[in-house]
């Protein structure tokens, strides 16, 4: 399993990466992004009993739609995801193939996912938005004024707050939030 997620890990870095440095001009998502989702649902696993190769697979690959297509990233993730598993030769079962399609297109907004992993994706999804790091970075690669930044940032909380479904991840956003 951890050959799979190291290797897993370095080819969704090099694509994100490149993919960065040709739109925003630095190296960005993979680091800011991907990297704490994947801290935040390793932190949800040690509460709950789920598939941490899943998981942590779908933590790494939840945004590899926006390589494609970042408006429809949700729609397109699950197709990119298998490219990204057959070029390592990572090789799942259907029904781990079916839990991490579930974790990869439903980890936006679209309300409560059915199963665990999901819903610990979709969490440590929204648990990464809510860190400075992440800010800071979206921050840095746009070109708005602060006051659109700061209006863009106050929308990202609320959805993610919504979004949040595990009772463990809703406590931790607070308490984060409270902090700040």
């Amino acid at each position: 399993m951890t050959g799979n997620i190291e290797t897993v890990r370095e080819r969704v870095q090099h694509l994100f990466n490149e993919q960065d440095r040709q739109h925003a001009g630095f190296p960005w998502m993979y680091e800011n992004h991907i990297r704490l989702v994947e801290e935040e649902a390793d932190g949800l696993m040690d509460e709950y009993d789920a598939d941490g190769e899943v998981v942590r697979l779908a933590a790494l690959l939840h945004d590899i739609g926006y390589i494609e297509d970042y408006k429809n990233h949700e729609e397109v993730g699950f197709r990119k995801a298998q490219e990204v598993l057959a070029d390592v030769g990572v090789e799942l079962s259907e029904e781990r193939l079916e839990i991490l399609n579930e974790a990869i297109t439903e980890h936006g907004y679209s309300g409560s996912p059915e199963r665990l992993e999901a819903r610990i994706v979709a969490s440590a999804d929204a648990l990464s938005h809510l860190r400075p790091r992440f800010w800071v970075a979206n921050a840095m690669k746009d070109d708005e004024s602060l006051s659109e930044f700061h209006d863009w940032m106050g929308q990202k909380i609320e959805n993610d707050l919504n979004k949040i479904c595990i009772e463990e991840a809703r406590k931790k956003a607070l308490e984060r939030i409270s902090s700040y």
